[in-house]
């Protein structure tokens, strides 16, 4: 019976542990930097903003800190530069919606025919020093927004979007 109860715990998953070490496996909890961009030239109805946000760990005598800021300038609920009243709470609430949308795994895809004019919105992400960038725009082209990751892409922004301005800002 115990041999039973050790192989079971063993064979149990258990969640992977926060860690950019060599050979461990990297989760969402290594995010150290977050910024997301929508902007367009042409799309007056297309929002302009763009969030920024850092989370340092702890360093010798130097306390961890996170900071989260707010450039808001077309088509979203405020006009101006903030930062976040809780840094922390914005910075963990972007994490987890990257999570749910499963960020690392997207992928985006060329259009299969030109693209005059469009967004050029970005979600970048650092963890453990790798910097991820999705784009709908970018030095390797246009990404297709009207096949299944473009609309994953477009939902992810509407989410993230939605929890920024959720947050409390001041000037």
């Amino acid at each position: 019976m115990k041999r039973l109860l050790a192989a079971i715990l063993f064979l149990s998953p258990a969640p992977a542990i926060a860690n950019c070490t060599a050979g461990a496996t990297p989760s969402y909890h290594d995010i150290t930097y977050i910024r997301v961009r929508q902007y367009s030239l042409v799309g007056i109805l297309h929002p302009r903003y763009e969030f920024e946000a850092v989370s340092a760990p702890p360093a010798g005598s130097r306390p961890a800190r996170v900071t989260a800021s707010l450039s808001a300038r077309r088509a979203v609920p405020y006009f101006g530069n903030f930062v976040a009243t809780n840094p922390k709470q914005g910075f963990d609430d972007v994490a987890a919606v990257l999570e749910r949308s499963r960020f690392f795994d997207m992928r985006m895809t060329v259009p299969k025919c030109c693209v005059i004019d469009g967004p050029e919105d970005s979600i970048t992400v650092i963890r453990c020093n790798v910097t991820t960038t999705l784009a709908t725009a970018s030095e390797g082209g246009s990404a297709n927004l009207d096949d299944a990751q473009g609309k994953a892409f477009l939902r992810l922004e509407d989410q993230l979007r939605q929890t920024i301005f959720a947050e409390k800002w001041v000037i």
